[in-house]
């Protein structure tokens, strides 16, 4: 700045001149604007205090974000504070080239245990590695997740992602079977699970299940609870059968009961029918069978069950006996009959029952 002398020559272009060299020569040199500053670069993000302006530049409002990408780029206002040979200057207009960031990893992200990946929602342009990934247990668990880029932010794959992970409620306990008859206390529970009264009976066999109170403990991925309803469903307990004994006795000529019953059922009504020695041959009745006549006699009972009760059937018959008392014997081909006439006589041969032959004509002589 200031005057300054310089040698000069001066050449004539007219006759009326002559030339002149090394004549002294002063400028006055005055301060010049200021060149705006060139080639600034910031990243998506970044405010104008992150851009850094040559010596004797301030950005106007260095809080300022430098905003998206964007072309072309955008300028900002910067002020210049002068030197020894420029001027101030203020609200100069200055480029600033901005490039695509990294992108932030996603925060804040929750779960709740016994969750997977894909129940975790991630901001736009993100996904996990592995949505089928269980979240795993309370606490805070880091995953891997990737993002597609924006317009302002670069792609990145197997991005470290940190999920804090909450206590779940607990999962009632299902398929919890009794039987009639039972308590609560013969029905187990899963590990951390009480019955809230287990001397409580499991009651009828209902449709719909019936439900009762049970309380959780908790546990290190799950909450305590009380008072969870929980179903139990309810079985029907086998019937019993009253006590039934043979009436074996000598034919009389009268009609009587097979057999003695004793007691009562449990569960059901008593039945009984006739058939053979494999099965009943006769529909079942709650009547008792009777028989007359000499012979065996194949009586089979069952339970009829309840509601609460399965129905009970006899593995095997009671086998009754009504002996014929007068036995005719074999001599020969010939029958010799003991007794008097007008008594009724039975016969069986090696390895058949008797059999009442009353009814067949026979021609005999009485002593």
């Amino acid at each position: 700045m200031g005057a300054h002398t310089f040698k000069a020559n001066f050449t004539p272009t007219s006759s009326n001149y002559k030339t002149v060299e090394n004549v002294d020569v002063t400028v006055t040199v005055g301060k010049a604007d200021p060149t705006a500053p060139t080639g600034l670069t910031a990243t998506y993000g970044q405010t104008l205090a992150d851009v850094t302006l040559p010596n004797g530049w301030t950005w106007a409002d260095s809080t300022q974000s430098v905003g998206s990408v964007v072309s072309p780029a955008a300028t900002f206002k910067a002020n210049f504070a002068g030197d020894d040979n420029h001027n101030a200057a203020s609200n100069v207009d200055v480029t600033v080239t901005v490039g695509k960031a990294e992108p932030t990893a996603p925060t804040g992200l929750t779960a709740t245990y016994g969750q997977k990946l894909a129940n975790v929602t991630l901001p736009d342009g993100w996904t996990w590695a592995d949505s089928t990934q269980s979240v795993g247990n309370v606490g805070s668990n880091t995953f891997k997740a990737d993002f597609a880029g924006d317009d302002n932010h670069n792609a990145a794959s197997n991005v470290d992602v940190t999920v804090t992970v909450g206590k779940a409620d607990p999962t009632v306990p299902t398929g919890l079977t009794a039987t009639y008859g039972q308590t609560l206390e013969n029905v187990t529970l899963p590990d951390g699970w009480t019955w809230a009264d287990s001397t409580q009976s499991v009651g009828n066999v209902v449709d719909p299940a019936a439900t009762f109170k049970a309380n959780f403990a908790g546990d290190d991925n799950h909450n305590a609870a009380s008072d969870v309803d929980v179903t139990v469903t309810v079985g029907k307990a086998n019937a019993v059968a009253a006590t039934v004994t043979a009436n074996n006795r000598t034919f009389d000529g009268t009609e009587k009961p097979l057999v003695t019953v004793t007691g009562e059922a449990t569960g059901g009504e008593m039945q009984y029918a006739l058939g053979t020695a494999t099965g009943a041959t006769q529909p079942y009745t709650t009547s008792i069978p009777t028989a007359t006549e000499a012979g065996t006699y194949y009586v089979w009972y069952k339970v009829k069950g309840d509601e609460n009760h399965l129905d009970y059937v006899a593995e095997t018959p009671v086998t009754v006996i009504i002996d014929p008392g007068h036995r005719p014997e074999i001599v020969g081909h010939s029958l010799v009959l003991t007794g008097s006439i007008g008594v009724r006589f039975y016969v069986a041969l090696p390895g058949e029952e008797w059999m009442n032959y009353s009814t067949c004509r026979m021609t005999f002589k009485l002593p």
